[in-house]
């Protein structure tokens, strides 16, 4: 791996310098390794964190700062061939959050948020709703005529015909 980087070209190693210290601002200051009166540290800063935050911005400058050979001729890729160009893209969250507690957990708490908003959308729509107040006006009609709501969950997948297995639980009303 250190011969690959010992063998880039000098313009990549120059194009990398701006993403970094893009990066390392846009790092820095969430992580309050640059202090700033929005967001605080909840523990001392080491030493070791701007090692860190210098690693990772640089990593980061590089990604963006390596570009592939041109092609002579465009061809079709197939998706399973794109998928794998996009690897690196996949785990850039993960850079980010890299000596940053304000970013990791920010990155909890979105995908919290969006598992909730997944499991209400699947909800909503089982209960032919298009919104909160629809689908508060109708836990309500529910309640007034003690009706029992229920959902349709997937609890799982029949070992032999591999088969999803789905169940119906109760609504809260």
């Amino acid at each position: 791996m250190l011969a690959d980087l010992r063998s880039l070209p000098t313009a990549t190693w120059l194009r990398m310098v701006p993403y970094a210290a893009i990066a390392a601002v846009l790092i820095a200051v969430p992580s309050d390794l640059i202090d700033t009166p929005i967001f605080g540290r909840p523990v001392e800063t080491r030493p070791i964190d701007y090692v860190i935050l210098a690693v990772t911005a640089s990593l980061i400058g590089l990604i963006f700062a390596i570009r592939p050979e041109p092609t002579e001729e465009p061809e079709l890729v197939a998706a399973g061939e794109r998928d794998e160009t996009r690897t690196v893209w996949g785990g850039f969250v993960s850079f980010l959050a890299v000596g940053c507690p304000v970013c990791n957990q920010a990155v909890v708490a979105l995908k919290w948020a969006v598992k909730e908003m997944n499991a209400r959308y699947r909800l909503m729509s089982q209960l032919n709703v298009r919104n909160i107040a629809g689908y508060n006006k109708r836990l309500a009609d529910a309640r007034a005529k003690d009706e029992v709501l229920e959902h349709t969950v997937q609890t799982g997948f029949d070992p032999e015909s591999g088969k999803p297995i789905y169940e119906s639980e109760p609504i809260d009303t």
